[in-house]
């Protein structure tokens, strides 16, 4: 009598399959959340980068140049003359690295105010919670959305150039 033999299987099982993709599934549950908050984090840095950038370089050396600021202008519409002074890779119209667009808020003159301020830039409806928002205050300021040189506006936050 012969003993058939068993062929040994080269393969996985079904329960070793479904045991490795359980433990996959479980890591990127717990991966994705900080995946998550960096790529927030990095925008809401190169938010910041640009803000600086375009207060101190642009605005700044305008209103040197030309003896003051440009006129007001609506959200995402760049303001008339900022562009030669605007840096190559940005582009004022496009939405900002935190979501909303950009806005240049002046008043009429001096003695009136606009959001608080004489000029500032604005980020006009940004997709940022408050608490995101405060976390940016609190690298440029005082981490208080009332106070300070960035401060809440209506459906929005502006980092103010002049009071």
């Amino acid at each position: 009598m012969l003993l058939k033999r068993r062929r040994k299987s080269m393969g996985f099982t079904m329960i070793e399959i479904m045991i490795v993709v359980t433990i996959i599934g479980i890591l990127a549950v717990i991966a994705i959340p900080y995946v998550r908050e960096a790529r927030r984090q990095a925008q809401s840095t190169s938010f910041l980068n640009d803000l600086r950038l375009i207060s101190s370089g642009t605005f700044e050396y305008y209103a040197t140049d030309r003896g003051g600021f440009p006129p007001d202008a609506a959200p995402g519409v760049e303001p008339s003359g900022i562009g030669e002074f605007l840096p190559k890779r940005f582009d004022w119209t496009e939405q900002t690295d935190i979501g909303g667009r950009w806005d240049w808020d002046r008043a009429a003159d001096k003695d009136s105010k606009i959001h608080g301020c004489y000029a500032g830039i604005s980020v006009y409806r940004p997709n940022r919670t408050v608490e995101d928002m405060r976390k940016i205050d609190a690298t440029l300021d005082d981490g208080d959305l009332a106070t300070g040189v960035f401060r809440a506006r209506p459906e929005g936050y502006i980092y103010i150039l002049e009071f």
